[in-house]
């Protein structure tokens, strides 16, 4: 058998019995315990397999938490900290005026963007009166998910190395999207970028899990 688990003429023998006329052909077949590992588990199986050999130990779960919050209280001092700017004026106000007035984007005043936000930012600040702060928490909220997502799938994605190997590799990655400048200036602000970025991650992990499990959940994304 090679090494890809198939049969070759090396896998049958002549047993002689009687001493010069072959009478016996034996299937020369190995043993399970050296079966080729794509015959005795799937992919799947081998991965999860690795990923119970190597789980992570306390200390690098308690580096996880720790590397997870310093990242939350960034975002959440960019939501009080960040100067206002006048982009936010449009999905701020678009929001306000159908809260208050009831009044629609394209019907009753021009606007330059899908809709989706107002109703979003609106139906937000029906709990609580600081209309752009809850904008920016909102934001702010999803910018960490998107981090968060990005985390996992490192994490996923090289499940092959030690855990600290992938715990430095999923942190460097976030790191490298959260000091990036198109990051840093457009995140945590009441405009169009962190809610669909996130729900684009969303759907991109999903997808991912379908084709990585074979399920047929998410086929109707």
């Amino acid at each position: 058998m090679n090494h890809n688990g198939m049969l070759t003429p090396a896998s049958f023998r002549v047993c002689d019995t009687a001493g010069s006329v072959p009478n016996k052909i034996v299937l020369d077949l190995p043993s399970p315990n050296r079966m080729p590992a794509n015959l005795t588990s799937s992919s799947r199986d081998t991965a999860r397999d690795a990923g119970l050999r190597n789980p992570l130990r306390l200390s690098e779960r308690l580096a996880i938490a720790l590397f997870l919050l310093v990242v939350a209280l960034l975002l959440v001092t960019n939501v009080a900290y960040k100067r206002l700017d006048h982009d936010e004026n449009q999905f701020i106000a678009s929001a306000a005026l159908w809260v208050r007035h009831g009044l629609l984007p394209y019907r009753d005043y021009p606007y330059f963007h899908t809709p989706y936000l107002v109703f979003v930012y609106g139906a937000l600040s029906k709990f609580s009166g600081h209309l752009r702060l809850t904008a920016r928490r909102a934001c702010a909220l999803c910018s960490f998910g998107t981090l968060l997502l990005l985390f996992i799938a490192a994490m996923a994605l090289f499940w092959r190395e030690q855990p600290r190997h992938r715990v430095a590799i999923a942190a460097g990655a976030v790191a490298l999207v959260l000091f990036n400048p198109s990051f840093s200036i457009t995140s945590c602000r009441a405009w169009n970028h962190d809610i669909p970025t996130f729900l684009m991650f969303c759907v991109m992990a999903i997808m991912w899990l379908t084709l990585r499990t074979g399920s047929r959940r998410g086929v109707w994304l």
